[in-house]
């Protein structure tokens, strides 16, 4: 991990792919740089697990691992599948301050 915790796009896709390998729910991860500060990463995460009530908006919840080393605080969002493709065609769906620009996804492997 040392060679990623620098670098917050790697630093993301090392946690994603942790993310994807414990949690079956998770069908992809997607890393949202626009709008984080220098020591924040932001991922929003597919859930096909949950079941939200029409119109509740989107929580943030800090979930930074207890490492002394890590750099950055990390804010993850999760949504549906359906609440995923809303995003794509209309971003500001998202929460306030965060963006689609630049997003790198990583998908489950196999």
């Amino acid at each position: 991990m040392s060679d990623v915790i620098n670098d917050p796009a790697a630093f993301a896709e090392w946690l994603a792919r942790q993310h994807l390998r414990f949690d079956s729910r998770l069908t992809q991860v997607v890393y949202l740089p626009a709008g984080a500060g220098d020591d924040e990463v932001r991922l929003l995460e597919i859930n096909t697990g949950l079941f939200p009530e029409p119109g509740n908006p989107i929580t943030v919840v800090e979930t930074t691992p207890a490492v002394t080393d890590v750099p950055f605080r990390v804010w993850v969002a999760d949504v549906t599948p359906d609440e995923w493709q809303q995003i794509q065609s209309d971003p500001s769906l998202l929460p306030a301050g965060w963006g689609l620009e630049g997003n790198r996804i990583t998908r489950r492997a196999g």
